[in-house]
């Protein structure tokens, strides 16, 4: 096992690492924000018109992509990345809050480990990014994720302080992680809404 695998087995400072999720199926990828732009024809005023229109059902959508991520989330048994597995994490509860709040907790040989901090998203791609800064210790996790229905995918990184981790992109997809000794889909969490 690598050096930088080793930092993981403390607890705490693993869970920033990853508290990840598993694979998106092609038929459930969100296709991002929706709405219809321009008009067959028409003044400026109501070319503007629609535009606003347009922008404030772009907002809309992104707000619901949002809201989307906010709740109780679950993930045990086939649910949890192979990397979980291997290293005797056998549950992983997570809640997300409106306020940009969140709480994990995850079952590491059998003992509850509690992490809080604070989470940012753009939803403006596909998937989603989010931001995780963990409060205690103090640590930046950036990763992907997408809701679909009652399921939560989920894949982060600790990138600060910097343990040689690459964060995985949405134009990658999940499982582009990469370093620190992981294999493409290590690190790629479900969730179950709760």
């Amino acid at each position: 096992m690598t050096s930088s695998l080793s930092i993981l087995r403390r607890p705490a400072l693993w869970l920033a690492v990853v508290a990840t999720t598993a694979c998106v199926p092609d038929d459930v990828k969100d296709t991002g924000a929706s709405g219809t732009t321009g008009t067959t024809g028409g003044s400026e005023e109501s070319d503007a018109d629609t535009d606003a229109d347009t922008d404030a059902d772009a907002d809309a959508d992104a707000d619901a992509d949002a809201d989307a991520l906010v709740g109780d989330w679950l993930s045990e048994g086939e649910d949890l990345p192979p990397f979980f597995v291997d290293n005797n994490i056998t549950r992983v509860t997570a809640t997300f809050d409106g306020d940009g709040t969140y709480a994990v907790t995850s079952v590491f040989n059998g003992t509850p480990y509690n992490v809080t901090g604070t989470y940012s998203v753009d939803v403006s791609t596909t998937p989603h990014t989010i931001v995780v800064v963990q409060d205690s210790p103090v640590l930046t996790s950036e990763g992907i994720w997408q809701v679909s229905g009652s399921t939560l995918t989920y894949e982060i990184v600790q990138t600060s302080p910097d343990q040689g981790f690459v964060p995985p992109t949405p134009e990658a997809g999940f499982g582009s992680s990469q370093g620190g000794g992981v294999s493409e889909g290590d690190l790629i969490q479900v969730y179950q809404k709760q």
